[in-house]
């Protein structure tokens, strides 16, 4: 089979566009954003064309965190409350469409004496 150049062209730019929409399709879901290792990770899913989400407890550091990563966006959630993360994961689906992608990066220690016998 004989390609001409603009054919070759074509083909190429629409495997490019085809790759480009998959990845932008694409949802990870980052429980637990922090100054740390959560904005590092939104990072690094957000460079590779994925739609982040962005979740903590506080509104305020979630706003700030989207306006600094491209194709984020910030939802409320406690970790310790299933409720809250029921919430949180049908307002993802929602807003940016099935989660592909979850990092847990979130928890809670109980800090107390432990003594074994």
């Amino acid at each position: 089979m004989k390609f001409y150049h603009s054919q070759l062209l074509y083909l190429t730019i629409m495997a490019a566009a085809a790759t480009t929409t998959k990845a932008l399709s694409k949802v990870c879901a980052v429980f637990g954003y922090g100054p740390g290792v959560g904005a590092s990770v939104a990072r690094k899913w957000a460079k590779e064309g994925f739609s982040v989400a962005l979740l903590s407890r506080k509104m305020e550091k979630l706003e700030q965190a989207s306006k600094e990563i491209p194709n984020s966006k910030g939802f409320v959630c406690d970790v310790t409350q299933p409720e809250s993360i029921d919430d949180a994961v049908t307002k993802i689906e929602s807003d940016l469409g099935p989660i592909d992608v979850l990092v847990w990066n979130a928890g809670n220690g109980v800090w107390k004496v432990c003594v074994c016998f």
